[in-house]
């Protein structure tokens, strides 16, 4: 389990065979009433962290004591609890099940936070749409020609070069508000690419990796 995760939010997951094959040999960590998201699934929580208070009292009976880690304090969110749980358990890799919160502020909300713990985890998402990685430096795709692919940048990133996409872009500059690549498509079967300063939101369509 030590070094990987897998981290239930309280929002709609995918169906529980998109995420299957990582569950083997990884914790099992929900944010508060992710753990009802994640016992919905047949999935049995390590720990639950948060405030607790969005936990419902039928998934405290099935947990052990000793599963919830309770942390009142309010200047944190459920999300960021967790996060921090995780790298206090030496954790470096956590793929995020469910990033949208039932709310668009809670969505924004998430994928900022995620944006910013990227910077000393690698940090994946998964929702019923597809699933996204936070991007530092290159990356080669293999796709499906057609396939939808979105670059967005949650603060400034620089240097962006692409190759294989339908619109490809040179050392171009994406930042949140001014710039990003919404929809773009495959036309390749590999598709590169690389960001010099920054990070860049990679979200792929119909893909759960």
């Amino acid at each position: 389990m030590v070094g990987q995760a897998l981290l239930f939010l309280n929002s709609e997951p995918p169906p529980r065979s998109k995420f299957e094959k990582l569950l083997p040999g990884r914790m099992i960590l929900c944010a508060d009433g992710g753990a009802d998201r994640a016992l919905s699934l047949g999935v049995e929580p390590d720990f639950v962290i948060g405030d607790l208070d969005s936990l419902s009292g039928q998934a405290r009976q099935r947990l052990q004591p000793e599963q919830l880690i309770r942390r009142p304090d309010q200047n944190s969110s459920d999300l960021e609890k967790a996060l921090e749980f995780a790298l206090d358990r030496k954790i470096t890799e956590v793929t995020v099940i469910g990033v949208g919160g039932g709310r668009l502020d809670h969505q924004l909300f998430n994928l900022h936070v995620l944006e910013r713990y990227s910077q000393v985890m690698d940090i994946r998402c998964m929702d019923s749409g597809g699933s996204g990685f936070f991007l530092r430096g290159s990356v080669q795709l293999i796709c499906q020609p057609g396939e939808t692919i979105t670059l967005m940048a949650f603060r400034r990133a620089s240097g962006i070069t692409t190759s294989g996409l339908r619109w490809n872009v040179h050392n171009a500059t994406f930042e949140w508000g001014v710039r990003n690549g919404l929809s773009n498509e495959a036309a390749d079967r590999s598709v590169t690419i690389s960001v010099k300063e920054g990070s860049l939101f990679v979200y792929r369509v119909g893909v759960w990796c």
